[in-house]
């Protein structure tokens, strides 16, 4: 959403990312952590095109948290720490 005006620039509807868990924008990446299946997505922060996608498909119904340390990005699920290089 544009934060003068609050209207929609661009939406993702990417499947399993309908989530309430965690967001995290690192430069112009947008990281979401969770969905039904666990995992997380990497946007283009400005347009909202899909750098990747990842799923863990533990069936873990916790809450999904995500985090940047240096150039790695942290995402816990479950009793799971996934580390990745961060985009």
């Amino acid at each position: 959403m544009n934060a003068k005006d609050g209207k929609r620039i661009w939406l993702c509807e990417e499947g399993n990312r309908a989530t309430r868990d965690s967001f995290l924008k690192a430069g112009t990446t947008l990281y979401a952590a969770a969905g039904a299946l666990g995992g997380g997505i990497a946007l283009e922060a400005r347009t909202g095109k899909v750098r990747w996608t990842w799923v863990d498909n533990t069936d873990a119904t916790d809450n999904w948290q995500i985090a940047l340390s240096g150039n790695r990005l942290l995402v816990t699920g479950g009793q799971e720490v996934y580390a990745m290089p961060a985009v």
